[in-house]
């Protein structure tokens, strides 16, 4: 962050400086008040626990001297007890940092992307961060942070050098986006693809398709949206008429010409689940890349990046060069020996299409045995247990050795599966701890395990415990 004062910081918010020095500086935004220090902003947010407010003066105990705060209360407390401390007072103090990283921006010269879309797009800001990282000065989300909290956050990683901005954008409802881009007003925009995450909240595919384009209501003619030409309800922007610019990723034969507009994905090979090839074909370059990440579907996220990478000067050599150079750390299908089995740990979220994909890729690899355990996924609404039995049947007909289903939800997986596979190859549990305690029967030496499930069903714990009886040799759950 480059620094700024705190009348500067109350400008940015558009709300009144309450009290202190005009002539505080600060170099960080913060709304953990642990993490504050001198020359930071507290920002206090309140949340369904706590109140931020309440942890100003520990915020100023930690060097802190600009505050943006919500309560009036605290400050006046602040304003009698502390002199030297600069006191922003919003009304809503969330709002107010929102509009801060939205004028603190716009204050920078830099080029802003955004990216979006029901899966793959942490992947493919990590692809973005990688490939914009070899020609310019580029910050993008930490982890997560892609709400309407993290990505202001995000904003406030960029200072006066910074040259290029990479913006994940996560949404569940309508309007989030939209908000997000507002943040941003990004130059560039990307689209993964529209499938069916977070549909239980957003009624179908097409209100998600509304949701994601969003990300466009800020785009002028000199803007740019890259998205999945073969996506089904992306593709429909073809023949659309929009004030920006389009370019189409899409797959194609080999040796096929792109026309302007597009680029051209071509002979995808899986190399035994550890990495993927691909070439890809503008109107002028034909590259071939190398990707040292699993999924064939991390081809068309790497395209999708490599795109981008095009309408800011970067050639699709050098973006071949630097995802060459990719490591996996997206917590996304991370491969891990422990013991006598591995681990194909995936655990940080779950959809139909994210599902599919880890499927895909835990057959791609050699192994004694494949192994699937999934676990619900959640907000699908009225037509989960229709989703959950059509991942039942992909599995099975993937020709997996072994599905073990944790959750009432996936227990629909297992029906789905029923039929297709060996009735005693499929094992359904209620909760993770029931499968654990079982783990030891159902597990053996040079088994290759899936572990996918939602978030919110804790299957990195599982992950870690199987890990660690494998490690251990103790298979009770222990």
């Amino acid at each position: 962050m480059k620094e700024i004062t705190a009348a500067q910081a109350a400008s940015y918010a558009k709300a009144p400086l309450f009290c202190g020095p005009e002539e505080n500086t600060a170099v960080s935004v913060e709304r953990d008040s642990k993490k504050t220090g001198e020359k930071s902003i507290f920002v206090a947010l309140t949340g369904t626990k706590n109140d931020g407010n309440d942890f100003a003066p520990a915020a100023y105990e930690n060097g802190c001297r600009i505050f943006l705060l919500s309560s009036p209360v605290m400050a006046e407390r602040m304003k009698n007890h502390y002199e030297d401390a600069s006191v922003i007072l919003a009304e809503d103090s969330l709002q107010a940092m929102q509009r801060m990283a939205k004028n603190y921006l716009a204050d920078l010269d830099m080029i802003r992307i955004a990216v979006t879309g029901s899966v793959g797009k942490t992947s493919t800001k990590e692809m973005l961060q990688q490939i914009f990282s070899s020609s310019y000065r580029t910050i993008c989300n930490r982890e997560n942070f892609n709400n309407h909290i993290g990505v202001p956050l995000t904003a406030f990683l960029a200072d006066e050098k910074t040259q290029a901005g990479i913006f994940e954008m996560g949404m569940n409802h309508s309007g989030e986006i939209r908000l997000l881009a507002d943040i941003v007003q990004p130059q560039k925009a990307v689209i993964t693809n529209v499938g069916t995450s977070h549909i239980g909240n957003l009624g179908s595919r097409d209100n998600i398709m509304k949701a994601k384009m969003e990300i466009t209501d800020f785009m002028d003619s000199s803007s740019v949206l890259i998205y999945n030409g073969d996506n089904d309800k992306l593709s429909a922007l073809e023949h659309e008429k929009t004030e920006y610019r389009r370019i189409a990723v899409k797959s194609s034969e080999t040796g096929a010409k792109a026309k302007d507009g597009e680029l051209l994905i071509s002979d995808i090979t899986d190399e035994g689940g550890e990495a993927v090839r691909f070439i890809l074909s503008s109107e002028t370059e034909r590259q071939s890349f190398f990707l040292p990440l699993p999924g064939v579907h991390n081809a068309y996220n790497a395209a999708l990046a490599a795109a981008c990478g095009l309408t800011c000067g970067i050639s699709l050599s050098r973006a071949a060069e630097a995802l060459a150079a990719m490591e996996n750390s997206t917590g996304r299908l991370l491969s891990e020996r422990h013991g006598e089995i591995t681990i194909l740990n995936d655990t940080y979220n779950a959809s139909p299409d994210s599902v599919r994909a880890a499927i895909d890729v835990l057959k791609s690899r050699k192994a004694g045995r494949h192994v699937a355990v999934l676990a619900d996924m959640n907000e699908l609404g009225g037509d989960s247990g229709q989703y959950h039995s059509e991942i039942g049947r992909y599995a099975a007909d993937s020709g997996i050795d072994l599905l073990i289903t944790v959750g009432e939800k996936a227990a629909r997986i297992a029906e789905g599966a029923s039929g297709r596979m060996n009735e005693e190859h499929i094992r359904s549990f209620d909760t993770s701890e029931s499968f654990l305690k079982q783990s030891g029967k159902l597990i053996r030496p040079g088994d290759l395990i899936l572990i996918k499930g939602s978030h919110g069903m804790a299957m990195d714990r599982v992950a870690r415990r199987l890990a660690e009886a494998a490690e251990t040799g103790e298979w009770d759950g222990h």
